[in-house]
């Protein structure tokens, strides 16, 4: 039985995978003004909107959310973070 080699094979792919790097889609490299512009721009206009519908005013000055929960979570955060870096420093490559 022969075996087929994967890597050699010269067929399409089934499926459109838009992360593949093919050479008949061209696309701009990743750190190129365009795209970081695009993703700035992208930013810019989420910001916008949470400051256009008073995001930030109801989560900062709004009695009726519970901190506790922002407490918590912040906690485990930290607390996720300084884990990271134990592995890190101790354990890591």
């Amino acid at each position: 039985m022969p075996t087929l080699d994967i890597e050699s094979s010269d067929t399409q792919p089934l499926v459109n995978n838009p992360y593949s790097r093919s050479s008949a889609q061209q696309s701009l490299p990743v750190r190129h003004p365009l795209n970081i512009l695009k993703r700035c721009f992208y930013m810019g206009l989420s910001a916008y909107g949470l400051y256009k519908f008073n995001v930030y005013h109801t989560i900062l000055h709004s009695p009726m959310i519970n901190h506790e929960w922002f407490k918590i979570g912040l906690a485990t955060s930290v607390a996720i973070l300084a884990l990271k870096a134990y592995v890190e420093m101790y354990h890591g490559k």
